[in-house]
């Protein structure tokens, strides 16, 4: 009788290992299913990030040709390279600089060729109102001191935002896989045993 008893423990110890094991397969298994899908869509991500920027250089050599909803996304698209552009071109001239309207590379404003493509310059000449401005009270430092005090403000909070944004969604993410486990200890049989024991 005692073997039947010891017997009967011994089988189901040996049932509820046999579970936990299975859960415990499962679990991983679905982990590494649920990671190749995240994979893949990654993937189909940046296939459609080609697709649209070789799309968009199509129809910016004139090959292609767009309408609709599409035209109005390439619309947008160009205004927003316009206005990069206008941007790289004020911080060129920041920088006592000025872009290659070719490739696009920074040079001396000076410079007659540009050394990235060869493309022949056109020579600013200083105005009257720049060179005074060099020479004067220095009202225009000031107000370029201010504009860069307020970027570098601006900036600072944007980053202060994104810090805080990135903090709160780790604590999220550590909240909800502390409780994936306790949902993954609390399907198992035994390991809830062991949990409400302790």
């Amino acid at each position: 009788m005692a073997d039947d008893f010891f017997g009967e423990i011994g089988n189901k110890f040996s049932n509820a290992t046999q579970n936990v094991a299975n859960a415990t397969t499962s679990f991983f298994s679905s982990t590494k299913l649920n990671s190749q899908i995240a994979g893949e869509k990654k993937d189909i991500e940046k296939l459609f990030y080609k697709l649209g920027e070789a799309t968009y250089g199509k129809v910016k050599e004139g090959v292609a040709s767009v309408d609709g909803d599409l035209a109005v996304i390439v619309e947008e698209i160009r205004a927003h390279e316009e206005a990069i552009a206008a941007l790289k071109d004020d911080l060129a001239k920041v920088r006592n600089k000025k872009i290659c309207p070719e490739c696009g590379f920074e040079m001396d404003r000076k410079t007659p060729f540009c050394p990235q493509c060869g493309t022949k310059q056109e020579i600013p000449v200083d105005e009257p109102e720049e060179a005074e401005a060099a020479e004067g009270d220095g009202e225009i430092e000031i107000e370029e001191a201010v504009s860069l005090e307020e970027v570098a403000e601006d900036a600072a909070e944007d980053a202060g935002e994104a810090f805080k944004e990135a903090a709160e969604k780790a604590v999220a993410e550590e909240e909800d896989l502390a409780k994936k486990v306790d949902e993954f200890i609390d399907s198992i049989p035994a390991a809830r045993d062991v949990k409400d024991g302790e």
